[in-house]
């Protein structure tokens, strides 16, 4: 399997084919951790789109526990 690197704007991406992605259970919107190994790249799911999705919502509540409790009171 090949795959090659790609020019969008000032970035480079590589498209990694989508029969991977599904064997090793990622989705669009997870997190991934990088690290270079002998000549090439590594990635490991660090954090699955549903997990951060959560996260970002747990910290809403707590950043706005105040306002969420006033509406609950209204």
């Amino acid at each position: 399997m090949e795959t090659k690197v790609s020019k969008c704007g000032d970035n480079l991406y590589v498209a990694i084919p989508a029969n991977v992605v599904t064997q090793l259970g990622w989705t669009s919107g997870d997190i991934l951790a990088t690290e270079l190994v002998d000549g090439g790249v590594k990635f490991v799911r660090t954090m699955t789109a549903h997990d951060h999705t959560m996260e970002i919502a747990r910290q809403a509540m707590i950043d706005y526990h105040d306002t969420l409790a006033a509406l609950a009171k209204s």
